[in-house]
């Protein structure tokens, strides 16, 4: 073969390589760019994830800022009942409520019977103490002051400013629970009869501020977070005690000289849940029941009261103002009395 021929083919074969080894090299340069595209891609979503991750994790509370909020909730329902106060810490709450009742009375006549439409409208206002001796042990007192009018078919008033019965208690939570347990606390009370006594007063004439009786209260309260609501219940007994050293002209030839109180047992359901960060809203039922009072008069037989029940139901809400102050309002509603409702404002808060 001469010369030049191999010249050509060696040519050619040297061409072949380089377009073989540029093949090779854009193969791998374009797998290898998939491979980069995919990693950054990975890189992205990985990124997009730990953003969310770190989002939810703003978002979300711990679990002492979660067991903070139910604490506020429940104290809207009611402070004394379901939440307590932390060691060597004082808290206060400031209490407003107004209530109205309004009733028929009949008059016997000689000749015929009257009707009159009686209202009864009361305001007070309380300041509420509590200490909390222990993390599960909270003491509290309860002062009231108290504005009453009433009102008879608009032919005659009477209307007193006074002190009323002061209460003294605490609240207990004997253990911690957990899982599907729901919280539990007691609550005990005793009211001293500071008030002014409706057997020391001209009924005629005047009202009264208090129960002018020694009574003592147990309750057990229930709770329980089931996301998102909180539901609540609780059970009370009441006994107030007989007094026998009385001496109340209530009509010519009939005085009283004693009473025998009857007990009571009241129940009360709900459930509150969450609007906002700030604000939160309960719904309620209570019940209770009175047993019979027994009167005891000079020179007559005793006299004994027909049992009592009454029930209504309540709508209420929270507002968060700041860390320590909650504003709770409240409208209860009588399910056995004629147009009789109440409207409450507590601002719980701490020093």
């Amino acid at each position: 073969m001469k010369r030049s021929s191999i010249h050509k083919v060696a040519a050619l074969v040297i061409l072949l390589v380089f377009l073989l080894v540029s093949f090779v090299n854009a193969q791998e340069s374009t797998e290898m760019q998939d491979v980069l595209d995919k990693v950054k891609e990975l890189e992205d979503q990985v990124d997009r994830l730990k953003e969310e991750s770190e989002a939810r994790q703003k978002l979300s509370i711990t679990r002492e800022e979660a067991a903070q909020k139910e604490e506020e909730i429940l104290t809207a329902v009611d402070k004394e009942e379901y939440t307590l106060t932390k060691e060597k810490s004082i808290d206060f709450q400031y209490t407003f409520e107004y209530a109205y009742a309004s009733s028929d009375r009949l008059q016997l006549g000689i000749e015929d019977v009257t009707g009159e439409h009686q209202y009864n409208h009361s305001m007070e206002h309380k300041i509420s103490v509590y200490y909390g001796l222990l993390n599960n042990l909270t003491l509290n007192t309860g002062i009231p002051f108290i504005y009453r009018y009433y009102d008879i078919g608009g032919s005659s008033s009477k209307d007193v400013t006074d002190i009323g019965d002061i209460t003294l208690g605490f609240g207990l939570r004997p253990f911690k629970t957990s899982g599907a347990m729901p919280n539990i606390s007691v609550s005990g009370s005793v009211t001293l009869p500071t008030g002014r006594s409706p057997y020391k007063i001209d009924i005629n004439k005047e009202i009264s501020t208090g129960s002018g009786l020694y009574s003592t209260g147990l309750g057990l309260s229930l709770s329980k977070a089931i996301d998102p609501v909180i539901a609540y219940g609780s059970l009370s007994y009441s006994h107030s005690f007989e007094r026998t050293d009385l001496y109340q002209n209530l009509s010519p030839g009939l005085v009283l000289t004693g009473v025998e109180p009857g007990d009571s047992i009241g129940l009360s359901i709900g459930m509150a849940f969450p609007l906002s960060y700030q604000s939160s809203m309960n719904l309620g039922f209570s019940y209770s029941y009175g047993f019979s009072t027994t009167y005891h008069y000079k020179n007559l037989p005793d006299a004994e009261s027909s049992i009592g029940t009454s029930s209504s139901i309540s709508i209420g809400t929270g507002w968060r103002i700041s860390p320590k102050t909650t504003i709770s309002v409240g409208l209860g509603i009588g399910l056995t009395g004629s147009d009789n409702f109440t409207l409450s404002v507590r601002v719980p808060f701490s020093l």
